[in-house]
């Protein structure tokens, strides 16, 4: 029997702050949070979200290689 495919929900937030003291300066933040759990992950830039991501299907494609066969 074929397994279902896998997947991740997630709740994507995107803010721009701005420096105090460099007013013209600004910075992307972003959050993710599993609506299932309520867990959620704070990312400090774009790549730091992009990594997590990453990991994360890594880590669901392991996972899946090493259940075994019904």
């Amino acid at each position: 029997m074929e397994k279902p495919p896998q997947y991740r929900v997630y709740l994507l937030r995107c803010w721009q702050e701005r420096s105090q003291k460099e007013r013209s300066r600004s910075s992307w933040r972003f959050a993710l949070e599993d609506p299932e759990t309520r867990q959620r992950h704070g990312f400090p830039d774009l790549n730091s979200l992009t990594t997590f991501l990453q990991a994360s299907i890594d880590g669901a494609s392991e996972d899946a290689e090493h259940e075994p066969e019904e």
